[in-house]
């Protein structure tokens, strides 16, 4: 089974990005705040980042480019979002867990996917599940 989702957005690449964990009904046995001071240190550490995420429940993680002077509210009490800036993507419990992060020119590809015999789950005619999520951007 092979699934694919594109967006567009349009970035900063001198601006920082944040990747913010939430427990929404279950665990995280990671860091929930990672913060990237650019594009470039997003590209060498956010790979590494998202193959620490490790929880049970229901949880999610979210990436977003903030301006540099930005504050972190919470809603409902535990669920954390920036004050200002762009959602690029979203990874959580009902996702496929990541295998691969690639960078290309304008471009980020966040792979997951799962032999379905590791969960024991049977899919007609298809032994390897692949979910692909691509962020296509442009400069400001």
């Amino acid at each position: 089974m092979y699934k694919e989702r594109r967006y567009k957005k349009r970035l900063n690449r001198y601006r920082p990005f944040l990747l913010l964990g939430n427990q929404i009904d279950g665990r995280l046995f990671c860091d929930k705040v990672f913060e990237f001071k650019n594009l470039k240190d997003l590209r060498e550490r956010l790979p590494n980042a998202l193959f620490q995420i490790k929880g049970e429940g229901e949880w999610d993680f979210e990436l977003y480019q903030v301006p540099k002077e930005y504050k972190i509210y919470f809603r409902l009490g535990y669920y954390r979002y920036p004050n200002r800036g762009t959602k690029l993507f979203r990874y959580d419990y009902m996702n496929l867990p990541i295998k691969a992060v690639e960078f290309h020119d304008h471009e980020i590809s966040f792979i997951g996917a799962m032999k379905c015999e590791e969960d024991r789950i049977k899919y007609v005619g298809s032994d390897i599940e692949v979910e692909i999520n691509r962020i296509f951007w442009d400069w400001k």
